[in-house]
């Protein structure tokens, strides 16, 4: 039996393209701000020489994924070949070696349609949370080898949560650390009414979030939070797992009150009073 390594590729012109590059190995050969900006430069420099245009980018330490317009599909491996290559050797002329494989390979999916766009921009605006370098939405503007803070500025953050809103993206949840516990501790403080609270409230509006993945469901609660008055209190409910440890951490991040969650069926049930 043939086992291909490498990923087949299908040039089309005039054709927008989502591409994913890995290191080799996955080896961490990114991790520091100098090497990212490296291959960011070496990205925009032939952006340029290939008159591409590219709508979004994100480097990790270990691979990075950009969306852009191709004129000639003919020459988005050549694109790749060259910015691989001459990153390769700027890398590795850091670490003091030579001839070492920094690039595995990249793969490619045509763009369909507005949804397909949208959905996959989302997905590298929100890559740094799938893996860990930022916790929750409200902080992804600080994380700078994105295009996401240039879309922030330019736009704003109504815009960055309506496409969030509209086009949510398939999975850039926060897996837990390999053999780490779940994170059941950071509940414990919600689940015992604090000080002052009251837990008998009754919600001047409810959000049922059951099946609304992270972070899509704290932009809702967001949302609702705003259109609500100081000292209403909101009720939302949510799943176990990623829902129920994100949601209530970035909403006192936000500065408002948890003052009671209940643990339902599969499920939490949340009382908010906004600040």
């Amino acid at each position: 039996m043939k086992i291909y390594h490498n990923p087949s590729h299908i040039y089309i012109d005039n054709t927008i393209y989502f591409i994913t590059a890995h290191t080799y190995r996955e080896e961490n050969y990114l991790i520091t701000d100098g090497k990212k900006i490296i291959l960011l430069n070496k990205i925009n420099e032939n952006v340029e020489r290939f008159k591409f245009k590219l709508y979004g980018w994100v480097i990790l330490d270990n691979h990075y994924h950009i969306l852009l317009r191709v004129d000639q599909g003919n020459n988005l491996g050549k694109f790749i070949n060259i910015v691989h290559g001459s990153s390769s050797y700027e890398i590795n002329k850091i670490d003091n070696v030579q001839g070492r494989k920094v690039w595995y390979s990249y793969w490619d999916t045509c763009i369909r349609s507005e949804k397909d766009f949208y959905i996959r921009l989302n997905y590298i605006h929100n890559n740094p949370i799938k893996h860990g370098y930022i916790r929750n939405i409200e902080r992804l503007e600080q994380y700078i080898f994105s295009s996401y803070p240039g879309y922030l500025k330019e736009k704003g953050k109504e815009w960055a949560n309506d496409a969030l809103m509209r086009f949510p993206v398939i999975d850039y949840t926060i897996d837990e650390p390999k053999g780490s516990t779940p994170e059941v501790g950071r509940l414990r403080p919600f689940i015992n009414d604090p000080k002052g609270s009251t837990p008998g409230a009754t919600p001047n509006e409810k959000l049922d979030l059951r099946g609304i993945i992270c972070p899509v469901n704290f932009v809702k609660t967001k949302l609702k939070l705003e259109e609500m008055q100081s000292g209403q209190i909101l009720e939302v409910i949510l799943d176990e797992g990623e829902p129920i440890r994100n949601v209530p951490r970035s909403v006192k991040e936000d500065g408002h009150q948890i003052i009671k969650v209940e643990k339902l069926e599969n499920a939490f049930k949340l009382l908010i009073k906004k600040a």
